[in-house]
């Protein structure tokens, strides 16, 4: 882990970066949200319940579907992680600034008022000091909270630590993967600790357990503490902003959270770069994510594979030859999305269905249709997606067959294949160019029906950018027929075995005279 630290210091700055980013600014949201309206509506019990009642049932979706929500309305990247960082935050914090307020008590309340205090100073002279240290403490419980659940924010390129966890987790790269974890914890433990001692600062001596009239008591200085938290918030602020500054007409490349598609997006990035372009590189999650912001003018360019485009963009079922899969790919992506497909790279991921050795053996296993007399006594593991497809996935299989299998057990794909090894299932949904196949000595049996077409992969633009950056059309055409599917597998064992991505990209680029 510690070596992985060391190499990859420039990228644990920036996403611990993000991550303070996304958490700090969804929590000083519900700060401002949150506490105002706790204030206002302290006094009208019919109106606290209903608005504790709406934060209550915010609080208890699960907070991958929050973030799904969140997606129609903001699109990807950060402003949906912190809309839904927000909706998570504001109960804690809502929830101790009406206990805080009700702790008071009211014989003080009376008071102030008899001295002719007005409403605004009883709420800042006497609720407020009062009232900060249950306040302070729904703050710390939205914070840490919210730097836990960040970690999530990955999954709709919003960065943050989570890009480790989850690119670990599909590579089985335990070092990336406890990087993430471990400084994900340390930001909130330092979090808890620092705005405790703000809360200390802020809360009154003669409030704070242990202190007693006696002996001289230590002069505090809240506004000199507000006003320094206040500068270091700002400057917090102003280094991350400048960190995650883009450059002038930078390039936006997406990918899908697996290894083959971080892998082409750093080729695609490092060709381009090398060829005078600014490129950035965003990790987002399955194949609809990305088409569709590509589709919203979100991200410039991905890569694409023929199939998915076939299958599930385009919902045809009937196969047909490879070239006529892409010219009819390229045909009605222009019409219907105002797309346009570049030149393939060569190699055809298209899906297999993958056995052990001893399976193969045990049943006597060389093709598909050769499972038809012991489907429903089996298992099928892989991806979520494979699982739902209807044109090319699971559901595809079993009606082109003829069989029904016992179930599907869905997971991140690069836990397949140590899963199917370690017979948690019998059968495993695979990728042609996945070097885990010659690793592990697989069996891909073979698709004698034809139920999957042809996943050769090849970048995607919407036709306007194509139109108005030729040069870029240009060199990615140049990138036709580079890689097999051998060369793919190799390149993606060596990514699944723990070698950065970026070094790797640079290899396929430098194997084949490209840079």
């Amino acid at each position: 882990m510690f070596e992985f630290m060391f190499t990859h210091g420039q990228d644990i700055l920036r996403l611990t970066l993000q991550h303070i980013t996304l958490s700090l600014s969804s929590v000083l949201l519900a700060c401002l949200v949150g506490i105002p309206v706790g204030f206002l509506i302290v006094n009208n019990k019919k109106l606290s319940n209903i608005v504790l009642g709406i934060a209550n049932i915010i609080q208890t979706i699960p907070s991958l579907a929050m973030f799904a929500f969140a997606l129609p309305l903001f699109g990807i990247g950060i402003k949906p992680a912190i809309f839904a960082l927000f909706l998570y935050a504001l109960l804690p914090i809502l929830k101790n600034t009406l206990l805080g307020i009700k702790s008071v008590d009211p014989s003080i309340i009376r008071a102030a008022k008899g001295m002719g205090m007005s409403t605004t100073q009883i709420m800042f002279m006497v609720e407020v000091p009062l009232s900060i240290s249950i306040i302070m403490g729904g703050i710390r419980i939205a914070t840490v909270t919210s730097i836990g659940v960040t970690t999530i924010a990955t999954l709709i390129a919003a960065g943050g630590l989570g890009d480790f966890i989850y690119q670990g987790l599909s590579t089985f790269n335990q070092p990336m993967i406890l990087t993430g974890a471990i400084l994900s914890a340390g930001l909130a433990l330092i979090a808890d600790f620092l705005l405790g001692k703000l809360e200390k600062k802020l809360t009154s001596n003669g409030l704070i357990d242990g202190a007693t009239s006696n002996g001289p008591q230590k002069k505090k200085h809240p506004k000199r503490t507000l006003i320094i938290t206040g500068v270091a918030i700002i400057a917090i602020f102003a280094i991350m902003v400048g960190f995650n500054q883009k450059k002038k007409n930078t390039i936006t490349i997406a990918t899908k959270n697996y290894t083959e598609q971080r892998l082409i997006g750093q080729v695609m990035s490092q060709y381009l770069e090398s060829k005078g372009f600014n490129t950035e590189v965003k990790e987002l999650g399955g194949s609809m994510l990305v088409f569709n912001a590509l589709n919203s003018d979100e991200v410039d360019m991905y890569s694409e594979y023929t199939g998915t485009l076939y299958a599930l963009v385009l919902n045809h079922s009937n196969i047909v030859s490879d070239e006529e899969t892409y010219d009819i790919c390229k045909k009605e992506a222009e019409e219907k999305f105002g797309m346009t497909l570049l030149k393939p790279y060569g190699f055809n991921n298209t899906y297999a269905l993958a056995v052990t050795q001893e399976t193969a053996a045990k049943y006597n296993l060389s093709k598909i249709s050769d499972l038809s007399a012991f489907a429903s006594e089996l298992y099928v593991g892989g991806d979520s997606e494979f699982g739902v497809r209807e044109m090319d996935g699971l559901p595809a299989v079993e009606k082109k067959y003829g069989f029904t299998f016992k179930g599907y057990k869905s997971m991140d794909q690069g836990l397949t294949y140590q899963a199917l090894v370690n017979k948690d299932f019998a059968i495993g949904s695979s990728y042609a160019t996945d070097g885990r196949i010659k690793k592990y000595n697989l069996v891909l049996l073979e698709d004698d029906k034809k139920v999957f077409p042809p996943y050769f992969c090849t970048p995607i633009m919407k036709t306007s950018f194509a139109k108005s950056h030729p040069e870029v059309v240009k060199a990615l055409n140049k990138l036709e027929n580079i890689w097999t599917n051998d060369d793919m597998q190799k390149f993606n064992l060596m990514v699944d075995e723990g070698k950065d991505v970026k070094d790797v990209a640079t290899l396929m680029l430098q194997d084949k005279n490209l840079i």
